[in-house]
């Protein structure tokens, strides 16, 4: 189960990076901050880590890019946040 939320969460990284070559679905990129958003609360409600807070800063972020003009820093290191934790979850 670990490793499919962790699968999930470098397929969200993917389309974060492309995001920055400005290739954005938006409806793709509402679906995702929902599903962080959601996975952040509910393990942050089982059991309070580091990991959870940043699917909710990641979700924040999403959230933020889909209305303003995000600086291209920001997305990369929230893209490279949220891959550096899904490659983990698969060791």
């Amino acid at each position: 189960m670990i490793k499919l939320l962790g699968f999930f969460d470098v397929i969200i990284s993917i389309a974060l990076f492309l995001s920055l070559l400005d290739l954005k679905w938006n409806i793709l990129l509402i679906i995702f901050m929902i599903y962080l958003f959601l996975k952040g609360i509910i393990f942050i409600i089982i059991s309070f880590d580091v990991a959870s807070i940043i699917d909710i800063i990641v979700s924040v972020i999403i959230l933020l890019m889909l209305f303003l003009n995000l600086p291209g820093v920001l997305v990369g290191i929230a893209a490279f946040l949220l891959l550096q934790k899904g490659i983990f979850s698969f060791f």
